[in-house]
């Protein structure tokens, strides 16, 4: 069985990977995080006769973080992809 060996990784290449990853990954966990949270903002705001207020600026401030997340981790993925490659590509 032949072996390769890596002995040089493109920054750039590897920097968008692990962008495009990390900002797949944070929307969905922020995704599912928003669906467990959602109904618990809302029965404590109903509870005190906010319930539309409340509900208002929560999911005004979800949909903020719906495009904020992802580019925010897909931002520092890209920097982590990168410099890991430059750190590889230095050690090799």
């Amino acid at each position: 069985m032949p072996t390769m060996r890596v002995k040089k990784v493109n920054p750039l290449s590897l920097g968008k990977i692990v962008a495009l990853y990390s900002g797949i990954i944070s929307f969905l966990f922020y995704a599912l995080l928003t669906l467990a949270i959602t109904p618990f903002l809302i029965e404590n705001g109903s509870r005190f006769g906010l319930m539309i207020a409340v509900t208002r600026t929560e999911m005004a401030i979800t949909l903020l973080m719906y495009m904020f997340v992802p580019i925010f981790y897909g931002t520092m993925g890209f920097i982590a992809g990168t410099t890991i490659a430059i750190a590889f590509n230095f050690v090799s």
